[in-house]
């Protein structure tokens, strides 16, 4: 597992990706998620999780950092979706 993978999802890498396939399976994506508080986390880190979730699934993960406005803490919002393609893929 990369380094960033590990740091953010350190006991539950597992569960998430098994997770964002049945949605998948199940035709059920997008699925969005939120981690909070990231601000002890680097790009490196997130590019870590995006490119092994990729390789681990097919499937495109993205995010979107912002600023709660409940909290003032710096939030990363997680979006899985099927590969844009024009031809369907297996997990279609």
């Amino acid at each position: 597992m990369l380094k960033g993978t590990e740091r953010l999802f350190p006991t539950e890498y597992d569960r998430f990706k098994e997770a964002m396939l049945d949605a998948a399976y199940e035709e059920e994506l997008p699925v969005a998620l939120q981690l909070e508080d990231i601000k002890d986390f680097t790009l490196k880190d997130i590019q870590d999780l995006f490119y092994e979730f990729r390789t681990d699934t097919a499937l495109d993960i993205n995010g979107t950092l912002f600023m709660c406005p409940d909290c003032g803490r710096l939030h990363l919002l997680l979006e899985v979706d099927y590969p844009e393609t024009d031809e369907k893929t297996l997990l279609q």
